[in-house]
């Protein structure tokens, strides 16, 4: 799997990498063959599908990318405890 890294135009740094969904059904439509994933540590985007090249775009090809890209929520690595709102202590 490739990863790069990207500086946006505002200074930020964004890793970049292909995410493939295990059960394509469970995803939307434009997912299903796989996302584009970016993340800058304080937000997470995601473009589907996977375009074609992207690992040899000019960093400035993936800057258009990344901006039609949509806000994507975090999730949890594997292992990490989650809140539990039920608990009243």
């Amino acid at each position: 799997m490739a990863i790069r890294e990207l500086i946006d135009e505002n200074g930020v740094v964004w890793r970049v990498w292909t995410t493939i969904p295990s059960n394509r059904r469970s995803v939307p439509a434009d997912f299903r063959d796989g996302w584009l994933c970016f993340d800058s540590g304080d937000e997470r985007r995601r473009l589907g599908p996977i375009p074609r090249d992207w690992e040899r775009m000019t960093d400035e090809r993936l800057r258009l990318v990344l901006r039609m890209s949509t806000p994507s929520r975090r999730t949890p690595a594997e292992g990490t405890p989650r809140p539990n709102y039920d608990d009243d202590t």
